[in-house]
């Protein structure tokens, strides 16, 4: 049986290798024709590219001051489409997957919020688009959960289905969904889509103040104008309605004629309500703590309340409503605070808006906002996350370019030469901004890294035409500069271009957009492609130029 099936394994091998020598060679001689015709194709471009380069060259040198004015314009120009691209922090990562935040009027009994989480739950399931839903009903304790969460608060995770346009599927689902549940009874929610990098909500205006009642007012204020911008949803204050409480004033003059003190007072009502500690029972390894206090139908109604015997020593019984008053009243929802002052947070989410474009708009709504004295607004979230970021990742791209000077400045032993490498650098503006005009991309990190990139890749170009420059003039002192520019361009341009397009064809299929991230991938890649492709385009002319200036 051994042998048997050795044998038979032996064979398959065979087979197999067999079979694939065969397409080998059916492959390989027509994937050869077709190299050298790629080949082919891009010889007979280069010819022309090359026959046409010297004598544009040669123009170029001859019209210095035309060139180097034109080179000008069109970074300007790149450099006012900044304007028009829009901001962003990280672009939006589309995964197929949401979380919807929903909450009842606070104080909702559990049971309650458990059965408007399920209906909620079922209405969701209808949707075509989603594969599954999972929520957590209350508060978790988690490191992440606000002070507004409880027992009338849950989170609704959906999960869509797999498939193509994802974006426009969330998009699309997000909307149906929250017309939807707000539609149900006495159900709030707010959509918070996932997040890879921050999480912080896209929109945040802080509002600083010392007393909570003005303070809720201004919040609910910023509320409203908020809500009439058009392309923010999702708009809610962290001072929302509080938990109900009761409240217990005291009346110092009646304690004093009753012999009492608060202390002694608030002392007794604790013990009745909450509960004393009278001893505690052991139930082997088990400690049971024994809690005295009032029944629940002597302590669940204000009337109750105000009839407690708040006599320490039992007798004669004094009442509550004899020394105190009750009211209902609401407790703050939270206390928070930013930069050690009391603040209220307004948080929002974007819906075809940029960070840039979100900022002033929000400065404009808010503009002649009627506040309290002390009181400030200001706006953060990821619009301040996004400033900082850009400010840091200017001075790195600055840092970049200075870097890339020493280093240039120590191999070449000059500081003229560098700096007519330099002037490569912002040649790559003029192919970015519009790149990204025309896709609709917005400046983000991701472009700022991108450019970073570019710093280090567009100065090669220019310096081998530099070097091989320099070294004609070096080993032929009567040769002029404008033949030894134009020897030095004919000999470098074939490295030139192809260094340039094997870079851009490597990173097309990121620049394609296809595939999971591929909203991150997307502008890096167009960023260093456009940048790469204008800057080298524009170096063999503009460099040249420079350089006959400054020799």
């Amino acid at each position: 049986v051994t042998q048997v099936i050795a044998i038979i394994a032996v064979s398959l091998t065979a087979l197999v290798s067999k079979a694939g020598a065969l397409l080998l060679g059916f492959l390989l001689p027509r994937m050869h024709a077709l190299a050298l015709s790629a080949a082919g194709v891009f010889g007979r471009g280069y010819d022309r590219m090359a026959a046409r380069y010297e004598p544009v060259l040669r123009a170029a040198l001859r019209a210095r001051g035309m060139v180097l004015g034109g080179a000008t314009l069109a970074f300007f120009a790149a450099i006012a489409l900044t304007g028009t691209v829009g901001q962003e922090l990280i672009p939006e990562v589309h995964q197929g997957r949401f979380v919807m935040e929903v909450s009842l009027p606070v104080g909702t009994p559990l049971d309650r919020t458990v059965a408007a989480v399920t209906h909620a739950q079922n209405e969701i399931r209808l949707h075509p688009d989603v594969e599954s839903v999972y929520a957590a009903i209350g508060t978790e304790g988690r490191a992440d959960s606000r002070p507004d969460e409880g027992e009338h608060s849950a989170r609704i995770l959906v999960t869509l289905r797999e498939g193509g346009d994802i974006e426009r599927r969330q998009r699309e689902a997000i909307e149906t969904l929250r017309d939807r549940i707000d539609g149900l009874e006495r159900l709030d929610v707010q959509v918070r889509p996932s997040s890879l990098f921050t999480v912080r909500t896209p929109v945040e205006v802080v509002v600083h103040g010392q007393d909570l009642l003005s303070l809720r007012a201004t919040a609910d204020a910023v509320v409203r104008r908020l809500q009439g911008i058009e392309g923010i949803s999702d708009v809610r204050s962290s001072l929302v309605a509080g938990y109900p409480e009761v409240r217990v004033r005291y009346n110092r003059a009646l304690l004093e004629r009753f012999n009492l003190t608060t202390g002694q007072v608030a002392g007794a009502l604790r013990d009745k309500i909450q509960g004393a500690e009278a001893s505690r029972l052991a139930w082997g390894e088990r400690r049971v703590d024994m809690v005295v206090r009032l029944v629940e139908a002597d302590r669940n109604t204000l009337d109750n309340l105000e009839r407690i015997n708040v006599n320490p020593s039992l007798d004669p019984p004094i009442p509550l409503s004899a020394v105190a008053t009750l009211e209902h009243a609401e407790g703050p929802s939270e206390i928070r605070r930013v930069g050690q002052r009391r603040a209220a947070v307004v948080g929002a989410n974007l819906s075809g808006l940029d960070l840039a474009a979100t900022s002033d708009a929000i400065h404009d709504a808010l503009r002649g906002l009627d506040m309290a004295p002390g009181q400030e607004w200001s706006v953060a979230g990821q619009t301040l996350e996004m400033e900082r970021s850009l400010e840091s990742l200017t001075f790195a791209l600055l840092l970049a370019v200075f870097l890339v000077y020493v280093i240039m400045a120590s191999t070449f032993e000059s500081l003229k030469h560098p700096l007519v490498i330099l002037f490569s650098v912002p040649l790559a503006a003029v192919g970015v901004m519009p790149a990204l005009a025309v896709t609709g991309s917005a400046l983000s990190v991701v472009v700022f890294i991108g450019l970073i990139v570019l710093a280090g890749m567009v100065v090669n170009n220019a310096i081998v035409l530099v070097d091989r420059i320099n070294q004609l003039r070096a080993a032929d002192k009567t040769l002029a500069v404008d033949e030894a520019i134009v020897a030095a361009g004919r000999a470098r341009l074939r490295p030139i271009l192809i260094t340039t397009f094997t870079t851009a064809l490597g990173l097309l299929p990121l620049a394609m957009g296809v595939g999971a991230g591929a909203e991150i991938q997307q502008p890096l890649a167009l960023t260093i492609i456009a940048g790469l492709v204008a800057s080298t385009l524009l170096t063999l002319l503009v460099v040249p130029v420079v350089y006959r200036v400054a020799a």
